[in-house]
């Protein structure tokens, strides 16, 4: 691979991840102290990369990865869209 594609996978990948820590804020800031079977701590962990996983695949499905190609208000739609569809 050269270095624009590993770049370009890096910045894909941190992008994901920038979206997963709102949600695992919230997952630990609310969810996990108030469902009535807790998961404890692997099981949390586990749910937080359960949407980290739903986002990547709904991302590219909707080709919110696709940063070359895209202008920005099609990316802010599509990671907006995945996101969401990920918290479902």
């Amino acid at each position: 691979m050269d270095k624009k594609k590993i770049w370009l996978e890096a910045i894909k990948s941190i992008n994901a991840i920038l979206i997963t820590l709102p949600f695992r804020d919230a997952w630990y800031g609310y969810y996990a102290g108030t469902i009535i079977a807790p998961f404890f701590r692997k099981g949390n962990w586990l749910i937080v990369f359960l949407f980290l996983v739903v986002y990547a695949v709904f991302g590219r499905l909707y080709d919110a990865f696709s940063i070359s190609r895209n202008r920005v208000p099609e990316m802010v739609y599509s990671q907006g869209l995945s996101a969401l569809l990920s918290d479902f």
